[in-house]
């Protein structure tokens, strides 16, 4: 051809081998690969040119470069920066698409003697510097609703920083002392369920 060089099957499909294993395959509405993508450090799948109506798009901004899920193993502390310990810390997983950051925990306390706001610290990714990341949701499970269960409250993540604190269900009459989940109002040997996305630095 005149212009950029071509390589064409005239008939069935297009396959590249190596060694005789088909590395992939260009049919006739796609591109199908046997193996991983593997893109080098800060690359990704730059979708610049998709319709859309965003502002303030750049071409950074468009490309999709980070996926990975794993186990969170976080740290969990009381008000007086002291260690909070907990069982079913396998149960903490954690999804990162881009630069957003899925959390799902299931932990017991098994601890006592401690004091404070309850806050989780050392998550998985430092948190971008947004104003405020008030998302998700958790329940205290204290066996039934007669023994103070505490079920629809918010997670706030703290900007520039790894540390989120549970925002406690209040009503307009309580007072700020119920703002945060306190160790006080968490039952040794119950569970706490929740989850909540934040977005992170990088």
């Amino acid at each position: 051809v005149s212009s950029d060089p071509v390589i064409d099957a005239l008939s069935g499909h297009l396959q590249l081998k190596k060694n005789g294993g088909t590395i992939c395959t260009v049919r006739d509405d796609h591109l199908q690969m046997y193996g991983d993508i593997k893109m080098n450090n800060d690359k990704g799948i730059s979708f610049i040119n998709a319709d859309d109506t965003a502002t303030g798009e750049t071409v950074s901004s468009s490309v999709l470069d980070d996926y990975e899920e794993g186990s969170w193993t976080h740290l969990f502390m009381d008000g007086n920066g002291s260690n909070v310990t907990y069982n079913n810390g396998t149960n903490c997983r954690y999804v990162k698409v881009g630069r957003m950051v899925y959390c799902y925990f299931n932990i017991t306390e098994a601890d006592s003697g401690k004091t404070g706001t309850m806050r989780f610290y050392q998550l998985h990714f430092t948190t971008a510097n947004s104003t405020l990341q008030v998302t998700g949701t958790w329940w205290l499970d204290e066996g039934s609703p007669s023994q103070n269960d505490a079920v629809g409250g918010a997670m706030y993540v703290v900007q520039n920083q790894r540390q989120a604190y549970f925002v406690y269900p209040t009503s307009e009459w309580q007072q700020a002392g119920n703002r945060y989940l306190t160790f006080a109002q968490w039952q040794n040997g119950r569970p706490c369920y929740g989850s909540f996305v934040y977005e992170a630095a990088v």
